[in-house]
């Protein structure tokens, strides 16, 4: 995965640094303001050491599924950083609880959080009622026309699900059908599944396509600029993937081992 999570986003850097132009090069005294801010922060408290070990275990806990998943195979990573963000207001540091639940829901982005499972809620309808499969099915005799030409159907398929529903349940739709399709044809399906997984990730039209677009959307961001910005740089990457995974499949051998 890592070539092409390279190229899309050197891509996106390139794109980012044209698209927006600041009218200014330098800001003047910010190494001074964040020297003053850093200062000003002084040493870490107690509470805050708890809440740095806490969100590191459940971090941990997330990467390293793979060791205990077949003991506990309930403590998904979701879960993880369910259960060690109760245990906060659970520990007592000198009589008071790390986190107390007035001080919890008047800091937290609630319109973020409604916008994100409002997202995911959208991929699961599109999922369970078998929408987005039967769009997907309806493109599958095109992956017939060729690798070049199967590359350009899956990955214009996965990135423009992407854009309406998120990311996880986008690769949870195509994937599997990614699978089928090329063992019918008879063609390892690998690098076909590493290519859409990486356009499967590259939701950024709408906040509900990831957490990236919903956070930005969730403190403010023009949802119209998202829009427009978005599709074009959904354009530059999809163009990227599709010539680079070409590239990839007819000339490295490698690209195609699980």
């Amino acid at each position: 995965m890592l070539p092409l999570t390279l190229v899309v986003t050197a891509v996106s850097i390139v794109f980012l640094r044209f698209a927006f132009r600041l009218d200014r090069d330098r800001f003047e005294g910010s190494p001074a303001y964040f020297a003053q801010e850093l200062r000003a922060l002084g040493t870490m408290s107690v509470p805050e050491r708890w809440g740095l070990g806490l969100f590191t275990a459940a971090t941990v806990l997330a990467f390293t599924r793979q060791l205990y998943a077949s003991a506990l195979p309930e403590l998904t990573p979701a879960f993880a950083f369910l259960v060690l963000a109760l245990a906060s207001f659970a520990i007592r540091n000198r009589g008071e609880p790390l986190l107390d639940w007035t001080y919890a829901q008047t800091h937290m982005a609630w319109g973020l959080i409604y916008l994100f499972a409002g997202g995911s809620a959208l991929g699961e309808i599109l999922s369970d009622t078998g929408a987005a499969r039967y769009l997907a099915e309806r493109m599958v005799p095109l992956a017939g026309g060729g690798t070049f030409m199967a590359i350009v159907v899956f990955s214009l398929l996965t990135i423009a699900i992407t854009q309406i529903t998120n990311n996880t349940a986008t690769i949870a739709i195509v994937v599997p059908i990614t699978i089928s399709t090329f063992e019918r044809l008879g063609v390892n399906p690998v690098p076909f599944v590493y290519i859409v997984t990486v356009a499967g990730n590259c939701g950024l039209m709408s906040p509900s396509s990831s957490a990236g677009p919903a956070i930005a959307a969730g403190y403010g961001v023009d949802l119209k600029m998202m829009a427009g910005w978005g599709l074009w740089l959904t354009i530059v990457i999809l163009i990227a993937i599709v010539a680079v995974g070409y590239l990839f499949v007819r000339f490295w051998p490698g690209f195609g081992v699980a």
